[in-house]
């Protein structure tokens, strides 16, 4: 169910993004996202296209998620 109105449906983001945005590979974002044993809890897909072979998110669900379950990255130190 979209957690969004359909009026203002937001950024989508494909599983690709979501590896991006969280620094893994396909094989860790595929374990996420499907979630088997229900360890992660990760927002399920807004729309599966494509007869099952591509999910979409919003960004702002994924963001939050990120934000709830994966730590901050270290801060950068400054090149001397």
């Amino acid at each position: 169910m979209p957690s969004k109105p359909a009026s203002n449906p937001g950024t989508l983001v494909t599983r690709r993004e979501i590896g991006e945005m969280m620094g893994l590979g396909k094989g860790r974002i595929h374990q996420i996202v499907t979630d088997a044993d229900g360890e992660y809890n990760f927002p399920p897909p807004v729309e599966v296209l494509w007869a099952g072979q591509l999910e979409i998110w919003y960004r702002e669900d994924v963001e939050q998620w990120i934000a709830a379950h994966r730590p901050p990255k270290p801060a950068e130190e400054p090149a001397s």
